[in-house]
């Protein structure tokens, strides 16, 4: 399960949407109802409703602006999601300016009191910003929050300018209400995958845009990879890799299409790939159409294909000399088999475009 931060100053008016964002996390420990009851209640303090959120382990909700930014500048891959709102100025850290001034200048920033005062009502962006100048990445793990989401990028230079330069996506940025409330619950309620999605985002990519009619071959990998976590799962596992690698490669055999090709196998009328025979062509094939393939590729494809035939389609493996290390060396396979594939399909798209 990944872990979540949620920032937000003005938790007491928002509890409604809090319980809606993080349904999925606080039912059945009771958390529900706690919130209900806080909701009913006056008054109501901000630290009230965190203290009952974060009785939920994989949820860690912020009110206060300058232990926001400390858990962005200096923790903030403890978290596989964050949501933070844009105006964090309901709580009065004027107080706290060396704290705030000590932890923009850690970030990397050289003017961190002009920086204060200029994105005071709108403290949001500039997390959002020193986030994704520690680490790119993040940019597929944020959602920021407004109560006009419409037209704020073009209000703000910097959101502008990382928009255009796709260091962030406009479709992240939500405006409070339903539509926010039913995004976030959506991602909540499958957090191992969207976690697992970020962790393999390169491999997701290749096999959106490889498979566009296809989108269950992401979802495929995700489970392939979900169940590579745990030891108890290694058959079902092995079960679900090979059609998974046999998938790219009838992708890839296709693409080559020479269908007269021995690796192929015609039945009642129907073709259909021998996949030892295409792996052991591939040498050859290499040879006339520069598929980007080596030995560690070969070896990997072998190990896809004939490990899970021995262990889990057939009988014939003992089953208990199939260890976690075996399932974790066959998962990151599967990734450098994806990261080849794509390279060898480009190679033939540039080969055919090129005739």
């Amino acid at each position: 399960m990944g872990k979540v931060l949620f920032i937000e100053d003005e938790l007491t008016a928002n509890i409604p949407s809090v319980r809606k964002y993080f349904e999925p996390l606080l039912a059945g420990r009771n958390l529900l109802g706690q919130l209900d009851r806080l909701a009913g209640q006056s008054p109501v303090r901000n630290s009230d409703v965190v203290n009952v959120c974060n009785k939920a382990s994989e949820l860690d909700v912020v009110y206060k602006f300058p232990v926001a930014l400390t858990k962005i500048v200096h923790r903030f891959r403890d978290y596989d999601l964050i949501i933070i709102d844009r105006d964090l100025s309901a709580y009065d850290y004027s107080a706290e300016a060396e704290k705030v001034k000590a932890d923009l200048e850690a970030a990397g920033l050289s003017d961190p009191g002009q920086k204060t005062a200029e994105y005071r009502g709108r403290e949001g962006d500039l997390l959002l910003l020193i986030l994704l100048r520690l680490d790119p990445s993040y940019k597929d793990k944020i959602f920021l929050l407004a109560v006009r989401a419409a037209g704020i990028v073009q209000a703000s230079p910097e959101l502008e300018t990382i928009i255009d330069l796709t260091h962030f996506s406009a479709g992240r940025i939500l405006e409070k209400g339903a539509d926010a409330e039913q995004a976030i619950s959506a991602v909540i309620a499958d957090l191992p995958a969207f976690t697992l999605q970020n962790v393999y985002r390169e491999q997701c990519d290749i096999l959106r845009s490889r498979f566009s009619d296809d989108e269950e071959s992401v979802n495929q990998f995700i489970e392939v990879m979900a169940l590579a976590r745990d030891i108890d799962l290694k058959i079902d596992f092995l079960q679900k890799i090979r059609p998974l690698a046999e998938k790219l490669l009838v992708s890839l055999a296709q693409r080559i299409g020479d269908t007269r090709a021995p690796y192929w196998y015609r039945f009642h009328g129907k073709l259909s790939l021998q996949y030892k025979d295409f792996i052991n062509s591939l040498d050859r094939i290499d040879k006339r159409y520069a598929l980007s393939y080596n030995k560690n590729i070969r070896q990997c494809l072998f190990s896809l294909w004939q490990i899970p035939s021995d262990f889990a389609t057939h009988t014939s493996g003992d089953r208990d000399a199939i260890t976690i290390y075996t399932v974790n060396a066959l998962a990151n396979q599967l990734c450098d088999v994806i990261l080849w594939f794509d390279q060898a399909m480009r190679n033939l798209e540039n080969r055919q475009a090129n005739k």
